[in-house]
Order: structure tokens, then sequence, then C-alpha cells
């Protein structure tokens, strides 16, 4: 069985405030600046995800907040906004990304929803950012605000 979570490292520039695709992705001990991030499958199952909260804090968690209705039917395959909200504290990420949500009707909440209810469920968050885009829209991520690690090589 595979992982339905994945823990990543981007590089950033040497100034750390931008991602730089022209770098290597870091080892275990990252020499230099990168950004830890986690990467949650819609499906990510417990046990997973207790071994994330080992792994944290992270900088930066695309986090699915979509297809989770009827709960008593997709409790155990999808979370819902306050759900991704809760992971997102627990996990300790400075900056998540609302993601899986709108392309399609896959489950029975109406298409439109999830933005709305993370928006709300957001607004206990003080020490971090959770944040949803509209489809088809790109946002900037801070980078130079999440950095791990400001290495100097």
């Amino acid at each position: 069985m595979t992982s339905s979570v994945a823990v990543f490292q981007l590089p950033t520039n040497p100034a750390g405030d931008r991602l730089d695709a022209t770098i290597p992705p870091p080892k275990q001990a990252c020499p230099g600046s990168y950004i830890k991030g986690l990467f949650a499958d819609p499906a990510s199952n417990l046990p997973d995800i207790t071994l994330c909260l080992l792994s944290g804090p992270f900088d930066l968690a695309p986090m699915p907040v979509g297809g989770y209705e009827p709960r008593w039917f997709m409790q155990d395959m999808h979370i819902n906004p306050e759900e991704a909200v809760q992971l997102h504290n627990d996990i300790r990420s400075k900056y998540s990304v609302g993601i899986h949500w709108g392309a399609f009707p896959l489950t029975a909440e109406p298409i439109d929803q999830p933005p709305t209810r993370l928006r709300a469920a957001a607004k206990i968050l003080t020490d971090s950012t959770f944040v949803i885009y509209p489809q088809g829209k790109t946002g900037q991520v801070p980078i130079n605000s999440l950095n791990s690690n400001k290495g100097t090589e």
C-alpha cells in the first residue's frame, strides 16, 4: 500500500524569495534555502497523517477541501473544509491552499460550497494562512516568509 501523503522540499533561489527550478530537490540534510511542504491526497488516511504530524511544521500544504458530502459516505475518503483547517493547524502549516474542488460535481455538496465553508472555518487562524483561489485563477505564495531553512552556502 502506498502512502497518500507526501512530504516535499522545494528549493528556493539564494535570496530565498522564489522557487528555483534549476536547483535539484534537496536531500535529507539540505544546504541552502528550501520550502518544506506536505501534500495530502484527498483520501489521506489517519495513519499517514499521524506520521506527518511528527514531520511538521510545514511551510506549505496544498489541502483537499471538496468532495465531502454526504459525510456518512464520504468521511473515510475526503475531508471537508472544517477538517482541512483542523489538519492545517495539526500539522502546523504556515500557508495552506485549498485544492480538489469545483472542477465537476463529484459529490452531494453544491460545487461552489467548499470556498465559502473554508473561508468561514479559516477565520479562527491567527498565526497562519489558508487560502482558496477561484477555479482557473493563480495566486502568489509568499515564499520569502515561508522558508524553513535560509541557509548560507
